[in-house]
């Protein structure tokens, strides 16, 4: 008996040299690894094509995706106005936001407002020129461990901004697994770049004391399309561009894969996967939300 273990783990060892182990785990994290400018591109080719409303869905899709950054002052001088970290050290927290309306009111993640260093500034150069403009928040779900399944990680800010597009939310019942979905983002550079994926499963979740609109009905969206750090609070959307929700955590799996032949060298393989959540509150939560606010601003 022995000698036929003996036998069994001299023949797995060898098989293991010649055709390779292979050894992956998921990183549940907010601060996934960053998905290369080429990878995002890549995800992208069979959906940049698309269009919406006669506009390249690229097009559409950065329109709708606004950079948050925190740690700015404004500063005047005979050339205009530029932005500098307010503390002077030449660091900016960042994340994403999205329209919701006209006048200037964005869902993004709680997490992103509640770690970035004030004052906080939302910003876009989709139109070739820099939109930029201070803001306050609204209200606020999650305080607490955002990557705990369950959490509400939303918040509504208000910039005094007019904007020429809002986003438009998708349809609950076309949100199926594998359909396809697309994002924008991008980790340390700007503009950013659009990335495609697909959806892989939905799960609920109720809040019931998050705010006084009533019960709050969410749901997390696992799907594919790459993202990093500084890309939460950003939008994904379906292929015809309309809203399915923000983009709250990332996970990622990094397979490695180690061939040895006999007689040759090592060749190591790595793959990086991607399964990431989207977080999709009742659209009629957030526009009562955004109703009272509007209110108490005209009664001050």
């Amino acid at each position: 008996m022995a000698g036929e273990t003996a036998l069994r783990l001299m023949v797995v060892a060898l098989a293991s040299a010649m055709l390779g182990l292979a050894g992956c785990r998921w990183h549940d994290v907010q601060h996934p690894p960053a998905p290369s400018p080429d990878e995002r591109a890549a995800s992208f080719e069979e959906l940049a094509s698309r269009t919406v409303d006669g506009v390249p869905l690229e097009t559409h899709l950065r329109a709708l995706t606004f950079r948050l950054a925190g740690n700015l002052v404004p500063v005047v001088d005979e050339n205009g106005t530029r932005f500098e970290s307010a503390d002077g050290s030449g660091t900016y927290g960042q994340g994403l936001a999205v329209p919701l309306t006209a006048d200037g009111y964005f869902l993004t993640a709680a997490h992103v407002v509640n770690l970035l260093p004030e004052p906080i500034y939302v910003m876009s150069w989709h139109t070739g020129e820099a939109v930029i403009a201070p803001v306050r928040v609204v209200w606020r779900g999650a305080e607490g461990d955002y990557l705990a399944d369950g959490v509400l990680d939303l918040a509504i800010i208000h910039a005094p901004l007019t904007l020429e597009v809002a986003a438009e939310w998708a349809v609950e019942e076309e949100l199926q697994v594998e359909t396809p979905l697309v994002g924008m983002g991008g980790t340390g550079f700007w503009p950013p770049i659009a990335s495609g994926g697909r959806l892989n499963e939905i799960t609920t979740a109720v809040n019931r004391e998050a705010c006084a609109a009533g019960e709050f009905v969410f749901r997390f969206i696992q799907h594919d399309v790459p993202i990093g750090h500084g890309d939460s609070g950003g939008p994904i959307m379906l292929a015809d561009g309309r809203l399915v929700g923000i983009t709250v955590r990332g996970q990622t799996r990094l397979t490695t894969t180690r061939r040895r032949v006999v007689g040759k060298s090592k060749r190591v393989e790595r793959t990086l996967e991607h399964r990431n959540t989207v977080l999709r509150p009742e659209p009629d939560i957030l526009m009562k939300l955004i109703e009272s606010d509007r209110g108490s601003s005209l009664a001050e």
